[in-house]
């Protein structure tokens, strides 16, 4: 009787660690996944089509699919990325040797960006507060400057 209560726990502590090992691995797996992503910065929902090859225009899709969310604007993620392709056209369009540091040509861009918010704010019958455009078009712009900086 002993021994088989013994052989019993021994077999009940080796499942025991089993399943640890397990969790571990699937841990390790879903960290390996994550650095993936952000090495290749690879992104784990679907994106527009119009967003595909224009990493930029990315980011400026996630800044303004957040804003407008907050200010509860029923917006698709198709036009969300029009959007955010026109203030990418608008950077790159602008963008001259060293504009990072050019504050004529960031106002410029930010002049631009605020008349295609508003542009597209209109068309869709949206009211957003030039509060929310200048944060929209000051993100917009940083984001450039930083991911600019480091190519």
């Amino acid at each position: 009787m002993f021994y088989r209560k013994l052989g019993e726990m021994l077999r009940e502590t080796y499942e025991e660690y089993r399943r640890q090992r397990f969790e571990q691995v699937e841990l390790l797996r879903r960290v390996q996944e994550l650095l993936e992503h952000a090495q290749t910065r690879k992104r784990f929902e679907e994106t527009p089509a119009a967003l595909d090859g224009r990493p930029l225009a990315r980011t400026y899709f996630d800044i303004t699919t957040e804003k407008l969310r907050e200010v509860s604007a029923r917006v698709s993620d198709e036009e969300a990325a029009e959007l955010a392709v026109a203030i990418d056209d608008i950077i790159r369009r602008l963008a001259i040797v060293n504009w990072q540091e050019n504050l004529d040509v960031q106002n410029r861009m930010r002049i631009e960006i605020e008349d295609e918010m508003i542009r597209f704010a209109k068309a869709r019958s949206i009211d957003l507060s030039f509060d929310v455009i200048d944060e929209v078009m000051d993100k917009c712009i940083e984001a450039a400057r930083r991911r600019w900086g480091r190519e």
